[in-house]
């Protein structure tokens, strides 16, 4: 079965009980039955925007219980993915994609996954089917 790839906005949105999207962030982390992929991009992603504030302290024991999980697939931030990202967000001048939304689409592309949980709208933009509610 094709995974769902967990982009950095749901992970926030997971670790966050007052945001919007918490609701949705949990039923697909915890309640989808279907097997999850993420990158070493998107935690580093997640790591500077917790970096902040109080959110810090939960980075570290987060991404240790993310790797524990069988469902989720953790993609290394390899050399391959980081220059398929860069050539796509130079491709992609007419986009505000970020570099991680670039190597996210790489990876989703080079696997075959065509849905993505995430509250950012450049993923269908970039042709990707939104799952989160």
């Amino acid at each position: 079965m094709t995974p769902v790839f967990v982009d950095t906005s749901c992970l926030v949105a997971f670790l966050n009980p007052n945001d919007e999207h918490h609701a949705g962030a949990f039923d697909g982390l915890v309640r989808l039955s279907r097997p999850l992929a993420t990158s070493g991009w998107v935690l580093a992603e997640l790591g500077n925007f917790l970096a902040k504030g109080g959110g810090r302290r939960l980075f570290a024991p987060f991404v240790a219980q993310l790797t524990r999980d069988p469902r989720i697939e953790i993609v290394p931030a390899d050399a391959q993915s980081c220059e398929a990202g860069l050539k796509l967000y130079g491709e992609r001048s007419d986009k505000e994609w970020s570099f991680v939304d670039c190597v996210s689409f790489a990876i989703m592309d080079r696997r075959n996954i065509i849905e993505a949980l995430t509250a950012d709208h450049h993923f269908e933009q970039a042709g990707f089917q939104t799952v989160l509610t």
